[in-house]
């Protein structure tokens, strides 16, 4: 869908025209455990810019599994969150450049 929930179109800009994300999923059925491997190109992060050193970015990859009948979703994430909440920056992983 190309439209915020109102219908409002999103800015051209915004979009992506290629997949640049390549994504790998194992599933550890016995351990009820997920592992994702998720490759990012740093040129469409850093948008051609050059980062220097002892720079510090903040990070985190998280999903929501929302499940039919269950009150709550899910939270999957890189990310020690304390409550269903992936917003909450000051718990977000760091990301060192040397």
């Amino acid at each position: 869908m190309n439209a915020f929930p109102d219908g409002t179109p999103l800015p051209k800009e915004w979009m992506i025209r290629r997949p640049v994300i390549e994504t790998r999923v194992r599933i550890l059925t016995a351990r009820e455990r997920w592992h994702v491997l998720a490759v990012i190109p740093f040129s469409v992060v850093a948008h051609g810019r050059r980062v220097a050193a002892g720079a510090r970015w903040l990070f985190s990859f998280s999903r929501y599994d929302y499940t039919r009948g269950v009150a709550e979703p899910m939270l999957s994430s890189t990310s020690p969150h304390r409550r269903l909440d992936f917003h909450r920056q000051h718990e977000w992983g760091t990301l060192d450049f040397a």
